[in-house]
């Protein structure tokens, strides 16, 4: 989800998002401490107790639910296992039965790894506001006075590129940074149609409140072609382009 597809700012700030995550050995190991079970995996000479100990010393363990590698299995067959192992002391003094300190452990670790995330919890109505007026830029054709010859493939100066310069003029001040793409439509012959030429383009940015015109130089192709540009802003607003060949 993105944040403009949400249709208020309190709609995005509620959505959450599962956010799913292997746990460390060390976060891990904090897990097992926190219910009394270090000593208990460290000594124990069973191989499920053993083999979760060599895991506290670097490894990871993967307890998101429904994963082929879910780890979940595994200490439910220590907790079926440990009716009769006794007790275990919690970091406050506190005795509890080991089979409710595996269980304890496990639904920690469950949590951890499953969960839920908000990311636009902290967005403000700013924010919110500039997110959804990104999604109606405006897209024109620059007016231009540039003269390229009706040869097919017109060679400028020698093979040199010609620097073509494109000028844009809001109408009205921003309250937001935005940001004008300049992409160029070529053609080589007379009867055919105008088609985007990626190698031709460029950016230029004009901060929010600033209303001066802004110039951006770009180079075209080596063999001069008919040209004209398309101007797109990120957000709606009122403007002009002009383009003409710039003065070396």
């Amino acid at each position: 989800m993105k944040l403009s597809d949400f249709n208020t700012l309190s709609e995005a700030q509620a959505y959450s998002e599962l956010k799913t995550k292997l746990i460390s050995g060390s976060q891990m190991k904090i897990f097992v401490v926190g219910n009394g079970l270090y000593s208990y995996f460290k000594n124990h000479a069973g191989d499920l107790q053993a083999a979760t100990y060599d895991e506290l010393r670097g490894g990871e363990f993967n307890f998101i639910n429904g994963h082929p590698s879910n780890v979940c299995a595994m200490l439910d067959a220590m907790i079926a296992l440990s009716a009769s192992e006794g007790n275990v002391t919690l970091l406050d003094g506190t005795q509890v039965k080991v089979s409710d300190a595996l269980t304890n452990l496990k639904n920690a670790a469950i949590v951890y790894a499953n969960g839920a995330h908000k990311p636009f919890e902290s967005v403000t109505q700013e924010q919110f506001d500039q997110a959804k007026a990104a999604l109606t830029p405006k897209s024109i054709l620059a007016s231009t006075n540039i003269t390229t010859g009706d040869d097919t493939h017109y060679l400028i100066n020698n093979g040199a590129r010609e620097k073509h310069k494109v000028t844009i003029t809001v109408s009205n001040a921003s309250q937001y940074d935005d940001v004008f793409t300049v992409t160029a439509l070529t053609k080589n012959n007379a009867d055919d149609d105008y088609a985007v030429d990626s190698r031709i383009r460029g950016s230029i940015a004009l901060k929010a409140g600033e209303t001066a015109p802004i110039t951006l130089t770009v180079n075209n192709s080596d063999l001069l072609r008919r040209v004209k540009y398309r101007v797109a802003s990120k957000y709606d607003r009122d403007f002009t382009a002009t383009a003409q060949t710039a003065v070396s």
